[in-house]
């Protein structure tokens, strides 16, 4: 891993993240160490992966600059039918952004109003 990769990966501190790339904003990066998934259905352990698809996940902004996150996400199918996608420790399913983000934007909204709040993030963009 090169020196720039590494530093990224350092200062992300993402569990089983391996970063791939770094261009500009976006860091593509892919998931290592996981090779299955609890169904949501029926809770059974399923390592069968059907396909994969690009996800974009914003994180918090380094350096004052704002993160993106591409990542290839696995989907699985289950005994029982049920497909499903990848999930990740670090972000809520459903989610375009990682759990730090969402406790950073709740703890800027306690201290000031959601119009500021919305100003200020517009002006970093």
């Amino acid at each position: 891993m090169n020196v720039d990769l590494f530093i990224s990966a350092e200062l992300l501190n993402l569990p089983n993240l391996e970063i791939e790339r770094v261009k500009f904003k976006y860091i593509w990066c892919k998931e290592v160490g996981e090779k299955s998934q609890i169904c949501p259905s029926c809770n059974k352990e399923v390592a069968t992966k059907t396909s994969k698809y690009p996800r974009q996940v914003r994180e918090l902004d380094m350096s004052g600059r704002k993160v993106i996150l591409h990542i290839q996400v696995h989907q699985y199918l289950c005994d029982c039918g049920r497909t499903f996608s990848e999930s990740f420790d670090w972000v809520s399913s459903g989610k375009s952004y990682t759990k730090r983000q969402a406790k950073y934007i709740f703890e800027m909204s306690a201290k000031q109003s959601h119009l500021q709040v919305s100003y200020k993030k517009r002006q970093e963009v």
